[in-house]
Parts: structure tokens; C-alpha cells; sequence
């Protein structure tokens, strides 16, 4: 074979490598395109969910007005309601505290207390309650009580009891939580929790919060607009307000 016959051939054979990577390179553009598409798209969604309201339509909304009896009971002895009315994390008003009766007042002002958002955690930080999961350290002087710390001769433990109809609590068993209380969650009107520290004799079905019967007498409400059991009012108080008690209620209830 010739010397120029064989150039010829190398010559073709480069040519033709050369437009194979072309092709190569051209058919790589396409699904690069798609991926890239795909991945804004998942951002998008992303965003999108993260920046909406929280659970608008999830009660509790802006709308709602609800109530939860609670009680500090520790070792055998009801502790004394929180007397902080507080109602503002940072300086923004949220609307789940307490008038200093014995009952959680829980009528959200905004995202910050609804629907998901509204827990026993934002009442804990708006009172200056510190419950984890090994230990409850209570405001205003009320005393801080560890796992394993002695209770009535016996260990103590931390604990959370929840009754979703305060108006059946004395014939029914509560919920008990052991661990995670920030996220406990308001889930309708009329609730009643226990906030205990308690050894393992205890009998948790019998230590329903004394305030039960408060929600039939609230502080925030007008006598005529006090609700009947199982009945939503609406919100009466002002954003970054809240009404001071306008009857007693007992601070302390032994048991």
C-alpha cells in the first residue's frame, strides 16, 4: 500500500472521531436539560411549601377561641397554678397562655399557634415552664424535679397526661407522654392535661387538673358568653392583649 493511500485513511479515520464526540457532546445536552428542569421543579415545591401559611385551614386557626384545663401535680401534692400571663415570644403576641386559672388559653393570633404550631411547647415559653425529657423546672419559684429524684419513696419521673374531652376525663384514661412535651399538641376545645412529676405507684387515671371545672366559668369570656361542654366561641381578645381574671380562681388544690 502506497504511502498516500494510507494518509488518506488516517485522515478519514480522524474525521470521522471527530464528529462521533460531536454526536457524543450534542446528545449529553438533553438529559442535562431535563435533570436541571427536574431539580428547579423540587425547589420550587420546596419553597413553595415551606413559605405558605401554617395549615390554614388545620384548627386551631386565627378563628378559633379554645380552652385546655391544666395541673402542676408533683409527688402527691397539686402545685399552684402559673400566676405569668404572658403572651409574646421575642415580643410577638401568639395567643396560647394562661390568665392565671388554671386554664390554657389557646386563640392564635397568627402562624406562629396554629394548626401544627400550636403546642404545649409555645405555652411552656410563653409561662417560662422548662420541661425535657429528664427533667420539669418550674416558674416563679416552683421547684425543679429530675428523673430518679425521690418522690413519696420511690423514683420520680416526668410526665404528661392528656384528655381530649375534659368533660369525660373523670370516666376515661389519659394519654401519657413520656418524652418530646414541647410538641404536644391542641387538638380541639376542652382538653385537660396534667403536668406530673410521679412515681410508678401512681394511679394517672385519677389525677385529672382541678381546673376542669373552670372552662364552664372563663375569665376571658362574659358570664352569658360562657360555652356549654363541647362548644367553640369565638376570639374575644384583642391581639397582644390579655383581660385580667375577672372571678378568683383557686390557686392551689391539694390531693
Amino acid at each position: 500500500m502506497g504511502k498516500a493511500s494510507s494518509n488518506k485513511k488516517v485522515a478519514r479515520a480522524a474525521r470521522a472521531g471527530g464528529k462521533t464526540k460531536v454526536r457524543g457532546q450534542q446528545g449529553l445536552v438533553f438529559p442535562i436539560a431535563l435533570g436541571a428542569v427536574v431539580i428547579i421543579g423540587l425547589l420550587l415545591v420546596v419553597y413553595a411549601r415551606a413559605s405558605r401559611p401554617d395549615t390554614v385551614a388545620e384548627p386551631p386557626t386565627v378563628e378559633d377561641h379554645w380552652h385546655a384545663a391544666y395541673g402542676i401535680y408533683v409527688c402527691g401534692e397539686w402545685k399552684p397554678v402559673i400566676q405569668n400571663q404572658n403572651d409574646a415570644i421575642e415580643g410577638t403576641p401568639i395567643g396560647i397562655h394562661t390568665h392565671a386559672d388554671g386554664v390554657i388559653h389557646i386563640h392564635p393570633f397568627n402562624s406562629l399557634a396554629t394548626g401544627s404550631n400550636a403546642t404545649l411547647g409555645v405555652f411552656f415559653e410563653t409561662t417560662g415552664v422548662e420541661m425535657t425529657d429528664e427533667s420539669l423546672v418550674l416558674p416563679e419559684g416552683g421547684g425543679t424535679f429530675e428523673n430518679g429524684d425521690d418522690c413519696a419513696g420511690s423514683p420520680g419521673q416526668v410526665k404528661v397526661l392528656v384528655w381530649d374531652d375534659a368533660d369525660a376525663a373523670a370516666t376515661s384514661q389519659p394519654k401519657v407522654f413520656i418524652t418530646d412535651f414541647d410538641n404536644i399538641r391542641f387538638t380541639n376545645d376542652r382538653m385537660a392535661m396534667t403536668i406530673a412529676f410521679v412515681n410508678s405507684d401512681t394511679d394517672l387515671d385519677t389525677l385529672q387538673p382541678p381546673s376542669i371545672p373552670t372552662l364552664d366559668n372563663l375569665s376571658d369570656l362574659d358570664p352569658d358568653e360562657n360555652p356549654t361542654p363541647g362548644q367553640t366561641v369565638p376570639t374575644t381578645v384583642a391581639p397582644g392583649t390579655t383581660s385580667a381574671p375577672t372571678t378568683a380562681a383557686p390557686s392551689t388544690t391539694t390531693g
